[in-house]
């Protein structure tokens, strides 16, 4: 459902593009994915109204998220309050007072690094009460890292983080975890039993994970999950695209190509693709990061009214 930190890219989406407890955290029913009604923003959802039988316009650059560093891996609590996102070797958080309105106070969050000397964070998402941060690392000589960092306010610091780990108490090896919103389930990139990496869908248990089904039958690479679970947003070969499904059991399947994000290559500037990071609880925004071989950010595609 997410999961900064990352070197620009996580290491899976780009190879796709090209063909809690810290010190008694609570467990949160929340996450970076679909409507939860037993999160901190449920009772405040985005007061943005679209057509959702229209599609998104054409991206437009934040421009107070934007540096000369390149932004990336963008993701916002339910109430479109909070936001985090990497900036060079940093994870930035930003504040501002309703959907409609600009971001400010752009900080670097104090977190943990990720461990090994050699180790990078490649993905990170944050639940959708702002309280959570799932984070994913690849180390020089060790397999995939995945830890959950919490606070008890979004004022608050973070505690220690917690390692991933399976139900049988091995370390969890998937990829880019992230929350769903009633806080159930995990979402991730994993290898399945064929052995090619999918998109895969577990029990959430706390910091544990059990089972991991796929739910696609490709690698989605940087990919956002709807509120209602429903949607799957993802890049590949250049285009950002969309499937779909009609329960949380099935695949999602009708991969669609969304023409307005699907971006020239090469030219002024570079232009190499979007890649979705987050999208809102109306599902009336998509936020994107674009990269160039020179610069990028963060930009965001409205569906019209």
């Amino acid at each position: 459902m997410k999961p900064s930190f990352r070197v620009v890219l996580p290491l899976v989406g780009l190879m796709a593009c090209m063909g809690d407890d810290p010190v008694a955290a609570p467990v949160v029913d929340a996450g970076g994915g679909e409507a939860s009604v037993t999160d901190a923003g449920a009772d405040a959802p985005s007061t943005a109204a679209c057509d959702p039988n229209k599609d998104f316009g054409p991206p437009v650059l934040v421009e107070e998220l934007r540096s000369n560093l390149g932004e990336y891996g963008f993701t916002m609590n339910a109430a479109q309050t909070v936001a985090i996102f990497g900036r060079g070797n940093d994870v930035i958080q930003v504040r501002r007072s309703g959907p409609d309105a600009p971001f400010t106070g752009a900080a670097p969050l104090q977190l943990p690094p990720a461990p090994g000397a050699a180790g990078q964070w490649l993905a990170h998402s944050l639940s959708s009460d702002g309280l959570i941060i799932l984070r994913s690392s690849v180390l020089a000589t060790s397999p995939p890292y995945s830890d959950a960092v919490s606070r008890s306010t979004i004022d608050s610091g973070f505690g220690a983080p917690t390692q991933l780990t399976l139900v049988n108490g091995s370390a969890f090896l998937g990829s880019n975890p992230l929350i769903s919103a009633d806080g159930s389930r995990y979402y991730w990139l994993g290898s399945t039993p064929e052995g090619p990496w999918a998109l895969l869908q577990g029990d959430r248990l706390g910091n544990v994970v059990s089972g991991g089904i796929p739910v696609t039958d490709f690698n989605p690479g940087t990919f956002v999950i709807s509120y209602d679970g429903l949607t799957l947003y993802f890049t590949r070969n250049y285009t950002v695209r969309r499937a779909t499904r009609a329960t949380l059991s099935d695949k999602f399947a009708g991969s669609q190509e969304i023409a307005t994000l699907t971006l020239p290559q090469g030219g002024d500037g570079g232009l190499v693709y979007a890649s979705p990071t987050h999208v809102t609880r109306d599902d009336c925004s998509l936020y994107v990061t674009i990269r160039r071989t020179e610069g990028g950010g963060i930009y965001v595609a409205k569906r019209p009214k």
